[in-house]
Parts: structure tokens; C-alpha cells; sequence
């Protein structure tokens, strides 16, 4: 992925509340990598995509679950505003 495309989705989740550079890092190494993606995932694969890019990667290794993901996306995620068009 070019550098300016990977920093620009970088960005663009960095504005999800409780999303941190970490956790950014880890978002964008999967096929979830920008809000709308995120928004339209199903919590279930989501997760797995993190658990995935987490063995990877290990650029975040915090704890995450079925119930965090679901309700992040559903109360968070989905609140944020689409700003940036790809």
C-alpha cells in the first residue's frame, strides 16, 4: 500500500473515540481499515481480522471480545463521520 494511502487511513480511524496508535496500527493491518469499512463489518469478523493482524503484526496486543467489538461498532464507530473519500 503506498504511503500516503496507509497514513490517510491511519488517520482516518485515529478519529474513532478510544482508538490509539496502537490500536490504529493494528486497524489498519486489516481489511477493516477505514470508519465505513468498520461501520459495515460484522462484529464477529471483525474481530477475527483483529486476532489475525494481531499475530501478525503485534503492533497492539490488548484484549478484545465479542461484546467489546460489537458494541464499539454499533455505539462508536458508526457515530463517527465518514469525512474522508477514498
Amino acid at each position: 500500500m503506498d504511503e500516503i494511502l496507509w497514513l490517510t487511513k491511519l488517520v482516518d480511524v485515529l478519529r474513532i473515540k478510544w482508538v490509539g496508535p496502537k490500536l490504529a496500527r493494528l486497524i489498519v493491518d486489516t481489511e477493516y481499515d477505514t470508519v465505513k469499512k468498520l461501520a459495515d463489518g460484522t462484529p464477529l469478523e471483525v474481530l477475527k481480522a483483529f486476532n489475525e493482524a494481531k499475530q501478525t503484526h503485534k503492533a497492539y496486543q490488548g484484549l478484545l471480545g465479542i461484546n467489546d467489538i460489537e458494541s464499539w461498532i454499533h455505539e462508536v464507530v458508526v457515530k463517527t463521520p465518514l469525512v474522508i473519500v477514498y
